[in-house]
């Protein structure tokens, strides 16, 4: 259930909006993916979008489904909320579709409250996505950028204005990474076609070294899927750990294996396309909701179009109560590998950054899916050293909690917040890789380990039940 990544998130000058927002209203005349007398404005991707992305049904785009960005308290305010209280939300953002299916959601980051923004200026997103039967709902945490650069003003590889158009995820534009790290994917047009410096990113992308929000790929169809186009579960691995063991005393050499773990290894097609399935449910009334509102006046197209409907301080009908706190759930952090009799040493600083897995199931499903990711760090006073390490994954822990939507939309397990960084370790297969020194991401490093990055899908069991969701982190 957690995706584990060690990812930096460093704050850089916020940039301005663009002067010029272009933004349009879906077309009544068409049919839309929805039957709410009031429409949400469709804007190309700003300076303040959080999240883009594309919304189909079995391969078809929709055409008018409706999104909205709804944020959640920091991780401590949750661990300090009591049981059976409703998780106070406050709704931050509403957009539709284009007729290719394409979104963006505005949030203006001066327009949040300070209780939805963490120590790092990061606030977390559930967005709820709909056509006119049945929602989807997706967790992830928007990082302010710390590597802006400009997207789009240039050449469209497809879209609207391009005579091949747009296979679904295919993405309009193309970022490079730093360095020789891997290209991002932009699946959303830009505003009027302008440039845009972003002011959100994702710390997987900023990690890469391009600040990008996430674009997510969505269908609604018979078979419901959603997926981080720079994400996509198919490129994940699997991570079998062996025995539990200790660091090495000095001036001892590593004892005898016991037994060997099973080779890590690409997850099979078939998991692939497991790790994408999405839980959906009837499309709820927070559609309507926001619709009454807008109708009302309380919440204009003009502050959904500058992201700042924050100021219109509304919780949406469809909430969570917090029903169960899990402390202390052992994951997987990263391994450590080493060559010729060399030790590693982990690093666990304050600060250090680990993105995990959001668990979802509807009111009727057996088993949780995944549903986006929340992005943690760990507080002063957590800070954790150990050398000597020897082929090992380490194991640290995190507490998590239950959700259950008011409205009968099914169930949440999400990460709170970290616990302890280094609680043991547990042997590890020896990879093949070149010999590297690396000291990589901010707050969080091992030396003479490998440098290529891998998310691992697992099992994982919470609370006396077990269920298929997913576990990452990187292989460094």
């Amino acid at each position: 259930m957690a995706t584990h990544r060690f990812l930096p998130t460093r704050m850089y000058a916020l940039v301005a909006l663009l002067a010029v927002l272009t933004t349009s209203f879906v077309s009544i005349s068409a049919e839309p993916g929805h039957a709410d007398t009031v429409q949400f404005p469709y804007s190309g991707m700003t300076a303040k979008s959080v999240v883009s992305g594309v919304v189909a049904s079995n391969g078809a785009p929709v055409y008018a489904a409706d999104i909205i960005a709804v944020a959640h308290p920091t991780g401590d305010a949750l661990d300090a909320l009591p049981l059976d209280t409703e998780v106070p939300t406050l709704l931050v953002g509403a957009t539709s579709s284009n007729a290719e299916g394409r979104f963006s959601v505005n949030v203006d980051p001066a327009a949040l409250p300070s209780q939805y923004v963490d120590e790092k200026r990061r606030v977390q997103i559930e967005l709820v996505v709909a056509d006119g039967t049945k929602e989807v709902r997706w967790d992830t945490t928007a990082v302010p950028a710390g590597h802006p650069v400009p997207i789009g003003g240039g050449e469209e590889l497809c879209g609207v204005d391009v005579t091949n158009g747009c296979d679904l995820g295919e993405p309009v534009y193309v970022v490079p990474g730093a360095a020789g790290a891997p290209s991002i994917n932009v699946v959303v047009a830009t505003a009027g076609g302008e440039a845009v410096t972003p002011l959100w990113s994702t710390a997987k992308t900023d990690a890469i070294g391009a600040s990008v929000p996430q674009q997510l790929v969505i269908d609604l169809g018979d078979q419901p899927k959603v997926y981080d186009a720079n994400d996509n579960p198919s490129t994940w691995m699997t991570a079998p750990a062996g025995e539990e063991v200790q660091p090495v005393p000095e001036g001892q050499e590593p004892a005898p294996v016991a037994t060997e773990p099973a080779p890590s290894g690409p997850v099979s097609a078939a998991v692939a396309a497991a790790l994408r399935e999405a839980s959906t449910a009837p499309r709820s009334t927070d559609f309507s909701f926001v619709d009454q509102a807008v109708q009302a006046g309380t919440i204009t197209a003009g502050q959904m179009s500058a992201g700042q409907i924050a100021a219109a301080a509304k919780r949406v009908p469809c909430g969570w109560f917090l029903r169960q706190h899990f402390y202390g759930r052992e994951e997987q952090y990263m391994g450590v590998h080493t060559w010729s009799g060399g030790m590693g040493t982990v690093t666990q600083s304050t600060g250090s950054d680990h993105t995990l897995s959001v668990g979802a199931k509807a009111a009727k499903e057996k088993k949780y899916s995944v549903s986006g990711s929340i992005t943690l760090s760990l507080k002063r006073g957590q800070e954790d050293e150990i050398s000597r390490v020897n082929e090992a994954w380490v194991i640290g822990t995190v507490n998590y909690a239950r959700f259950e939507n008011i409205c009968g939309q099914g169930q949440r397990i999400k990460p709170t917040s970290m616990g302890d960084p280094i609680k043991t370790f547990k042997r590890a297969l020896h990879p093949t890789f070149n010999r590297a020194c690396i000291d990589r991401f901010a707050g969080s490093r091992t030396t003479m380990t490998q440098s290529r990055n891998a998310t691992v899908a697992a099992a994982v069991e919470v609370g006396g039940f077990s269920e298929p969701i997913s576990a990452g982190f990187p292989e460094l």
